[in-house]
């Protein structure tokens, strides 16, 4: 039987657990437009120049189940967890992950530190679940932020994300 040679993308002596900032990238599977673009609250954005989309689309429905629960990774799932922003695009999400101390799960009895693989893992694995199909690619991509200046321009990154795009609602939801 012939073993995957998945390449190991984190750093091989960085302990993921312990408290920083995280900018994570993840992208669906082969790519595919799932969600419909959304910004988080905190910084206002809008996609008026993105063009429209039915109320009632699919796209929109996936997009409103990944904002709660990204919003309940940190009030209902972790303790000492924030996610400080984030980008849905329609084949890929960006978060800005917050470890402000040990992270715990919510009620547990024994305590256990997480990490970012196990936040991630949670994320893609209860969209996953919700929707009846693996959403997401196997991997995920993520950068240790270690300065603010660092934080401002993946901040600035993720607003302009966007606006560097054009979306093809018909692909995006074949009802359009």
């Amino acid at each position: 039987m012939k073993q995957s040679l998945r390449k190991e993308i984190r750093l091989p002596f960085y302990d993921y657990s312990s408290s920083g900032w995280y900018f994570v990238t993840i992208c669906t599977n082969y790519r595919r437009s799932v969600f419909y673009p959304h910004i988080s609250a905190k910084y206002g954005h809008d996609f008026k120049n993105l063009g429209t989309s039915p109320k009632d689309s699919q796209a929109r429905k996936n997009t409103e189940l990944l904002k709660e629960v990204i919003c309940e990774l940190e009030s209902k799932y972790y303790v000492n967890l924030e996610i400080d922003f984030y980008c849905i695009m329609p084949d890929h999400v960006h978060l800005i992950i917050v470890f402000n101390d040990l992270v715990k799960r919510r009620g547990e009895l024994e305590s256990r530190n997480y990490s970012l693989r196990d936040v991630v893992g949670a994320l893609k694995a209860i969209i996953s679940r919700h929707l009846g199909f693996q959403v997401w690619q196997p991997n995920y991509y993520e950068h240790i932020i270690r300065t603010e200046g660092s934080l401002d321009r993946i901040r600035n990154y993720i607003l302009q994300n966007p606006e560097k795009i054009t979306i093809d609602w018909v692909k995006l939801d074949p009802k359009v």
